[in-house]
């Protein structure tokens, strides 16, 4: 299975594998979202849904989404900012316990596609709680950007806007910090949101 799981990591994750204090074993459980991955047996639900609730995450996947900017209220919608796209995409979180993993949902609206996965549609989308969070760089509590109030055009999102902020190597210890900022200030700056 590791080696299935690996040879996947390889094809779609090099940048984490240039790493060279990391098993490849190490990189395809982190990636699969395996809570082994951490060293504990389950995260559970309540832990998650603190988590998420009034937070806005920002995350980076090296090869497929780029950076995505989301708020996660606590009544339950979401808010996400995604690459390339000209609005704000409102939406619905929740967390599951599934069998073996807990898992991190959203629902975006009956006329949205998700370009890696081939979802489409109102209905939620799901994936283990710690692979999401295995791509999150950083995160603040509060609506940083201001995308729950965001109702027209917005600048898109480039893919590689978190990238100069975070190392080539994930996971990594946060905060991480370059010229004494965390990747949410660098990006406030860069994309005219800094108050």
């Amino acid at each position: 299975m590791f080696d299935k799981l690996a040879q996947a990591a390889r094809n779609n994750t090099q940048d984490m594998l240039d790493c060279t204090d990391r098993s490849a074993e190490e990189t395809a459980l982190a990636y699969s979202g395996s809570d082994r991955f951490l060293g504990v047996s389950q995260i559970k639900s309540a832990d998650a849904e603190a988590y998420m609730a009034d937070r806005t995450i920002v995350s980076y996947d090296f090869n497929r989404h780029g950076t995505q900017i989301e708020y996660t209220a606590a009544d339950g919608t979401a808010h996400l900012w995604y690459p390339g796209n000209e609005r704000i995409l409102h939406g619905r979180w929740k967390v599951e316990r599934q069998e073996k993993s807990t898992e991190a949902c959203f629902a975006y609206g009956k006329n949205t596609h998700n370009p890696q996965t081939g979802h489409e549609g109102a209905g939620f989308e799901c994936g283990p709680f710690k692979k999401a969070q295995y791509f999150d760089v950083d995160s603040v509590q509060g609506d940083a950007f201001g995308l729950a109030a965001s109702q027209g055009s917005v600048k898109p999102l480039p893919d590689q806007a978190v990238k100069p902020y975070v190392p080539s190597c994930l996971p990594f210890v946060k905060p991480y910090r370059t010229n004494g900022k965390s990747p949410i200030e660098h990006l406030l700056e860069d994309l005219g949101k800094a108050s």
